[in-house]
């Protein structure tokens, strides 16, 4: 893989661990990416109204609104960074998978997963 760099590029990380959250902060603001972590849904769709995120990195199972709900506020009020979505999930079945995949393929990435999982799969969904 090349060198990802996010210079300039925002994320917003909806998780509800905070150890995952941490690392994915650490590994991505190494990457040069300026990150917002929120623990819930609620608190993810404050911070998008108020700031341009350029990828958002949602845990199917937040708290509050799940993230099928907050993928179809996005969809509904941010199309574009719904397009950038990366959908985090420790649901090794795939059960939640089809509620939010709707007509395309959105990056999935499952929990637990290692730095270089989390780079490859923010490369992905930038492009």
């Amino acid at each position: 893989m090349r060198e990802l760099t996010g210079s300039c590029q925002r994320v917003l990380i909806v998780e509800r661990e905070a150890r995952i959250s941490l690392v994915c902060n650490e590994v991505l603001s190494r990457r040069g990416f300026s990150v917002d972590i929120v623990p819930n849904s609620e608190l993810a769709i404050s911070h998008i109204l108020g700031n341009r995120y350029d990828l958002c990195i949602m845990d199917v199972f937040s708290p509050g609104t799940d993230g099928n709900g907050l993928y179809n506020w996005l969809n509904d009020h941010h199309p574009g960074l719904v397009k950038s979505a990366i959908f985090t999930t420790a649901d090794a079945s795939g059960e939640y998978r089809p509620a939010l995949a709707g007509d395309r393929e959105h990056v999935y990435l499952e929990k637990p997963f290692t730095p270089e999982e989390l780079l490859a799969a923010v490369e992905l969904a930038l492009n």
